[in-house]
């Protein structure tokens, strides 16, 4: 960016003295006010239709709304159970207002979405469990869920299966997130060893003998918000301008030494490039002032809200979609695509596939994507928190206060919607409820080439200890030509004790 885009030296000691406030300021530092000709005008809250007319994709793909307020509001984290339903977290205490006042009052949700007629479209949410303070992950089991309300990790069962929690009991403690609720353990998501894996914490978890007891593993405690896993086990996170880490072998070796700094392969940065290009200005960044954060046409340049990656793990959007990984940006109003490919010595590239655009973006300054995963049904859902207000007043800085009062961001809170991307022809397949399975067909499913859909078979078989099914599973996998299939099936086979 060029000098001529600040303002003269004078003018800035008089903004930096008046607005030296918040607590995202930093002693000393000028922040500049931006030139006119990046200005927005105001960004009024859309209803989800209006914003749907905002997304833009690459040919070949469309986007659809599976939900939005009232079913649901502050959306953070979601995920499907084994019937093919959507579980997610409200974490309706965050940002009310831009003092952040009131975070901790109980006002949280779990809520359960039920697509009753199977067109893709949810006709209904039932609260599961609420008067919750900030929770921020999920992970259903067979009996309930297991949630993070920081600093516990909580498991809610369901016992008379009306979807309305029954018995709540803490099973493990040590979460941060309601002092700073942006750098505290998230994620809960469900590893090819049956662990349950997590991010920007030091533990990992597994469930042994159903509830009686718990597994705790130290790791090493990198990423931000949310992890994705692929069909290799690899864990990937992406910590705010870091787009990319991947965990090139489970991270709990890395934790054996706790004296020893570094440790090769694990966290490791992949992605290529860093660049962004937003469909339109984006001023309101918490360090737009900042040189080269935004463009010379005022745009977001590069990461600073990285979060939610999704591993791409099925083939109905394109065999050359499979195994790519999806990062949302909340600052940038975009979700980025990365392809991943194996180089010599093991590493991993990931290079962007951004031609001629990202592969999701919105015109509408509200769209704040958190989280994306792939579905039961093939498509590629968004979990968007949609709201004016997405820094945390702890990092918030005076020159972000100001574009947020000037453009009327900071109300209503309180919305929040949910989205899938889908092939342009709108095909999708019919979601199966492995619940209903007996443990044979569970088999079947294992070997699922939907990520979501032999992830939760593989949480069944192992939960239901089904010792059994190892011969099928031993059969179905030595058929197999899929590393991924082997993989697969020897960590069931050791999960359950057989191996």
């Amino acid at each position: 960016m060029s000098r001529s885009h600040f303002i003269t030296w004078p003018i800035l000691i008089c903004l930096c003295a008046s607005t030296h406030a918040q607590q995202g300021d930093r002693r000393g530092e000028i922040q500049s006010e931006l030139p006119e000709a990046f200005d927005r005008p105001p960004s009024p809250a859309r209803s989800a239709l209006e914003e749907l007319d905002s997304f833009t994709l690459p040919p070949g793909f469309k986007i659809e709304l599976v939900a939005s307020e009232p079913l649901i509001e502050d959306p953070v984290a979601m995920s499907f159970d084994a019937s093919g339903r959507l579980w997610v977290v409200e974490m309706r205490g965050y940002m009310n207002d831009i003092d952040g006042s009131d975070e901790t009052r109980p006002i949280g949700r779990i809520v359960v979405l039920l697509d009753e007629d199977q067109d893709g479209r949810m006709d209904r949410s039932v609260p599961f469990l609420e008067n919750l303070v900030l929770p921020r992950a999920i992970a259903p089991v067979d009996d309930g869920i297991l949630f993070v309300e920081p600093p516990h990790l909580v498991h809610a069962r369901d016992d008379d299966g009306d979807l309305k929690a029954d018995s709540v009991h803490i099973i493990a403690s040590g979460f941060g997130g309601i002092e700073n609720p942006e750098h505290a353990g998230n994620g809960l998501a469900w590893g090819i060893d049956g662990w349950l894996e997590c991010s920007q914490h030091p533990h990992r978890y597994r469930l042994v003998d159903g509830f009686d007891s718990i597994e705790i593993q130290n790791v090493r405690p990198h990423g931000q918000w949310g992890v994705a896993i692929d069909d290799f086990g690899r864990c990937w996170y992406s910590p705010n301008s870091e787009p990319l880490l991947v965990d090139l072998f489970p991270k709990h070796y890395a934790a054996h030494n706790r004296q020893q700094a570094g440790f090769h392969g694990v966290g490791v940065a992949v992605a290529t490039s860093k660049r962004l290009r937003p469909v339109m200005r984006t001023p309101g960044v918490n360090r737009g002032y900042q040189r080269d954060v935004l463009d010379e046409t005022g745009r977001l340049s590069s990461f600073t809200g990285a979060c939610g990656p999704a591993v791409y793990r099925d083939d109905l959007l394109g065999g050359d979609v499979r195994g790519d990984l999806f990062v949302c940006e909340v600052a940038g109003n975009l979700v980025k695509r990365f392809d991943i490919t194996e180089v010599d010595g093991g590493g991993i590239k990931a290079e962007p596939v951004d031609d001629p655009i990202e592969f999701l973006t919105s015109s509408d300054e509200r769209f704040r994507p958190v989280q994306a995963m792939t579905g039961p049904d093939g498509a590629l859902y968004i979990c968007d928190m949609y709201r004016g207000i997405i820094q945390h007043r702890i990092y918030m800085t005076s020159f972000l206060r100001k574009q947020i009062e000037d453009r009327g961001l900071e109300t209503p809170a309180s919305l929040g919607r949910i989205w899938r991307v889908v092939p342009d022809d709108e095909s999708v397949r019919a979601i199966v409820n492995l619940d209903e399975m007996d443990d044979r067909k569970l088999v079947k499913h294992l070997f699922d080439r939907n990520g979501t859909i032999t992830d939760n078979a593989q949480r069944l078989l192992i939960e239901r200890r089904s010792l059994e099914s190892a011969p099928l599973i031993r059969t179905t996998m030595a058929r197999s030509t899929l590393v991924q299939d082997r993989l697969r099936g020897l960590w069931t086979l050791h999960a359950l004790g057989v191996a």
